[in-house]
């Protein structure tokens, strides 16, 4: 699991600092580490090429519909992110394994 971020170079250390989620990912990139940002294609290129991905394969999640979009013509599949719930039902639509959230 890996995350694509626009946080700044300078911000993105306290986020890491105060969101233990962050911790949750194999690869984090940071647009301000980058200077690249979504939804520029350059900063979904890097992150395949970075990781080795194969496009098809991957799938992208984000509450900007640009930004999924972006993704998409990149040949990603991609979720316009509008709710936990409807993540969830998409995601295993598409064959994953999502477990049920502790009420």
């Amino acid at each position: 699991m890996l995350a694509l971020t626009n946080w700044s170079a300078e911000t993105f250390p306290i986020a890491q600092a105060r969101f233990d989620f962050l911790a949750w990912f194999d690869g984090i990139v940071v647009s301000g580490h980058e200077r690249l940002a979504k939804p520029q294609a350059e900063i979904f290129e890097l992150v395949i090429a970075r990781f080795n991905l194969n496009p098809a394969s991957a799938v992208f999640v984000d509450d900007s519909l640009r930004n999924v979009e972006a993704a998409m013509r990149q040949g990603m599949q991609a979720i316009h992110f509008v709710g936990a719930d409807d993540l969830r039902a998409r995601l295993r639509a598409l064959g994953m394994e999502i477990s049920e959230r502790a009420q």
